[in-house]
């Protein structure tokens, strides 16, 4: 099923993603910057993750780009945290209960869920312009 989340308030904190993702195409290790547009499979980046949000926040995973840019996110190794897209350009996701706190975290964007039961089979193009982690205090967060 979908997970949408619903606020009452503004995230007290974000965290810009922006920058270089690691990905491959053909073979070859390749380097995509976000916000922007770019051809690779499996971008990721690591991303420290402070012990002290722990019981503090609540962390989200916000992406706006096109359709396919924006369908979920892969924390570490767990299956896919998915987004139920229907041609919205954002999503939002809670993650706080795939992220190790005090740690580097590989976050990974999702293209289509397809992609995520392996390795992506070929390169695609991506199109995310923002990208980055919402802080919601706990202790006010619902969804």
């Amino acid at each position: 099923g979908a997970l949408y989340l619903v606020h009452d308030k503004l995230p007290v904190k974000t965290v810009s993603l922006a920058g270089d993702w690691t990905g491959e195409a053909n073979g070859k290790p390749v380097t995509l910057t976000f916000p922007g547009t770019g051809t690779a499979s499996d971008p990721s980046q690591e991303v420290m993750i402070p012990a002290d949000w722990k019981d503090k926040y609540v962390v989200t995973y916000y992406a706006r780009g096109d359709g396919n840019s924006t369908l979920g996110v892969v924390v570490g190794n767990h299956y896919p945290v998915r987004h139920l897209n229907d041609g919205n350009t954002d999503v939002e996701i809670d993650i706080t209960p795939y992220l190790h706190f005090g740690e580097k975290n590989l976050i990974s964007p999702m293209y289509r869920l397809g992609d995520y039961v392996g390795k992506m089979n070929a390169p695609v193009s991506w199109n995310i312009s923002q990208i980055e982690l919402r802080l919601y205090p706990k202790a006010e967060y619902r969804n």
